[in-house]
């Protein structure tokens, strides 16, 4: 191998690392979903340290399409602390941004995070059905912990606040 093959297979090698290692965006919380007293679908947001600016509901591109985004909030004030979004995309509202209103199928799997506009941070993210949502009751909330005891087969975890606070920042 020449010189200046080693030295652009070395350079395109770099790049390539460093744009993975700049994918992932650092964790400052927590999303989980829960429910209302009158059974409405919430996200809650639970932050560490920094702040996040808004959030995303996606829809699962069910194994042919792409996740797509399906409604988007942006607080007046940077989210810090604890704060909840109520996701009327899932009651039938038309969602920001979406020609298509998601299905009322059970099992479509939603994805609820928090972000940054500058990608500083962001809020580890929670998958969820409308059965999954079905079966909260008030004052519960569904997150992941990425953990295997305890949780679902995916990592996720239903407790109350204080559990999920405590997943959250320790």
């Amino acid at each position: 191998m020449t010189r200046v093959r080693r030295v652009r297979r070395a350079v395109a090698i770099a790049l390539g690392l460093g744009a993975l290692m700049g994918c992932t965006v650092p964790s400052a919380g927590r999303t989980g979903v829960s429910v209302s007293e009158s059974g409405r679908p919430i996200a809650v947001f639970v932050l560490c340290h920094d702040h996040i600016d808004g959030a995303t509901l996606s829809i699962d591109g069910e194994g042919t399409e792409e996740p797509r985004s399906i409604a988007h909030w942006e607080p007046d004030e940077p989210v810090t602390g604890i704060a909840a979004w109520a996701l009327d995309a899932l009651d039938g509202a038309e969602p920001h941004g979406s020609p298509r209103r998601p299905k009322r199928n059970k099992s479509v799997t939603y994805h609820v995070h928090g972000w940054t506009n500058d990608d500083s941070w962001a809020t580890t993210g929670v998958d969820f059905t409308r059965a999954q949502l079905a079966e909260l009751k008030p004052g519960q909330i569904r997150y992941w912990t990425g953990d295997r005891e305890g949780t679902d087969k995916y990592g996720h975890r239903t407790g109350t606040l204080e559990q999920f606070r405590t997943a959250a920042c320790g």
